[in-house]
């Protein structure tokens, strides 16, 4: 999922960084980089204690329907991709076959983007799934944790 993010340079020269989709989610950094390198990991952990409650993941709005709003004047905007930060509990709903030039592909895809292959295909459902809404209510799941991290 993507969210729109807003920025804007304070008094003191740094970024805040605000997700309007997620109010109260902010994070500021001394460089622009830096706060755009935040927004991902702020994110998740803004999410986190909401999908642990069993709730829903907020969703998301275009930009334009935000940027319209007196509070975001003069921002810049872009849009974080939180898809990654929202990795969810492994299931196992057995073996599946796909044909083996979809297999290769992700294999291909995986090794150039330095993802797995569960990864790719996790993503892939996903937007299939959240492009499919209608049909399908959204199931709030808990947020795995990398290894070694609590």
């Amino acid at each position: 999922m993507k969210y729109a993010i807003v920025i804007h340079k304070d008094e003191r020269g740094d970024y805040r960084v605000t997700v309007p989709d997620l109010p109260g989610c902010t994070c500021v950094g001394g460089t622009l980089d830096e706060a755009l390198a935040l927004a991902p990991v702020t994110i998740e952990k803004f999410l986190d204690p909401i999908l642990r409650k069993g709730k829903g993941v907020p969703k998301a709005r275009p930009a334009e329907a935000l940027q319209r709003k007196p509070e975001y004047k003069d921002g810049t905007w872009a849009m974080i991709s939180a898809s990654s930060q929202l990795q969810r509990l492994p299931a196992n709903h057995g073996n599946v076959t796909v044909a083996d030039r979809l297999k290769e592909a992700v294999d291909r895809l995986a090794a150039a983007t330095r993802d797995t292959p569960a990864g790719i295909v996790a993503k892939a459902l996903e937007a299939y799934i959240a492009k499919h809404e209608e049909v399908v209510p959204q199931v709030p799941l808990p947020v795995l944790r990398k290894p070694g991290r609590r």
